[in-house]
């Protein structure tokens, strides 16, 4: 008997439909990874340097100005100076720097660290 020999060595390619978009997919997952890891990070220490906003309050005595008073708690971490008065004022419901004796006032300011 002839013994025919049949050779079927022919190489299926198999495509895989997805694969050119997986890459680009992956590197995009991997830079959000990487910007939600070190954002908050960065945030957090800059907060750090500043210290806690907190409130006071305080009774005005004869002879104090709006701005005497802000002198007492300014620090750099409020930013400007005039923005910070505008802040205390904001803070009181004022609409001029006029105080007066015996009132209180709420004064927020920047606990060391």
């Amino acid at each position: 008997m002839n013994s025919i020999n049949v050779s079927m060595s022919k190489k299926l390619k198999v495509k895989m439909p997805g694969r050119n978009i997986m890459i680009p997919i992956a590197v995009i997952l991997m830079i959000l990874i990487l910007v939600v890891t070190f954002l908050p990070k960065k945030a957090y220490a800059e907060n750090l340097q500043r210290g806690n906003k907190t409130v006071t309050s305080v009774q005005i005595e004869s002879g104090n100005t709006l701005w005497s008073i802000a002198k007492e708690y300014y620090t750099e971490d409020c930013g400007s100076f005039n923005s910070y008065v505008e802040e205390i004022k904001r803070a009181n419901g004022l609409d001029s720097d006029e105080i007066h004796a015996g009132c209180y006032l709420i004064v927020p300011y920047y606990e060391g660290i």
